[in-house]
């Protein structure tokens, strides 16, 4: 249900007197807050794009710049199955608000009566750059921890071979008896 531009959802509940069916209890319940939560995450992290979907494709809520019309064709087929179906879903894809590789995950939202979905899309750039760090630091501790045996090896070395290489030296010239 719409209001203007704003969307509702509508939770109603049966009233029973001894078993009876006496009244329809109901309300409606705007979603724009849920909207302006998700618009602040937006903007608070880079590299995230969320969204809330109806089961039907309708895009409640999303990565701003983008159209709602068209937003929910541009998932993967895979992506609206499931929203669809109200299953949980997690792939490797192409994100539809850059184009860039990206990890989409779903998740169901329980509301009575329709079936809604949470997504988190998480550019591949952002998600591996922790890791990417890490991978840079092993690098570069590994290559110290080499110099450092390099020389260490040569340094005890050294001692070792000048007495070896002091008596070989004595042996030739039949000086040690």
């Amino acid at each position: 249900d719409t209001a203007g531009a704003t969307y509702l959802t509508r939770l109603t509940l049966p009233v029973r007197v001894n078993g009876e069916l006496r009244a329809v209890a109901g309300m409606d319940i705007r979603l724009d807050p849920i909207g302006r939560k998700i618009d602040g995450l937006q903007r608070k992290n880079e590299g995230r794009h969320y969204f809330v979907v109806t089961g039907k494709g309708t895009l409640i809520s999303g990565p701003a710049g983008i159209n709602p019309d068209a937003f929910f064709q541009s998932l993967p087929q895979e992506i609206q199955k499931a929203v669809t179906e109200g299953q949980s879903w997690s792939a490797s894809a192409t994100c539809p608000v850059d184009g860039e590789p990206a990890r989409i995950f779903i998740s169901p939202l329980s509301t009575p009566g329709s079936r809604w979905a949470l997504g988190i899309i998480l550019d591949e750039t952002y998600l591996l750059a922790d890791a990417v760090k890490m991978r840079n630091w092993t690098w570069l501790l590994g290559a110290a921890a080499l110099l450092i045996l390099f020389f260490l090896i040569r340094y005890v070395g050294r001692d070792i071979s000048i007495p070896i290489n002091r008596l070989s030296g004595s042996l030739n010239e039949g000086v040690y008896q």
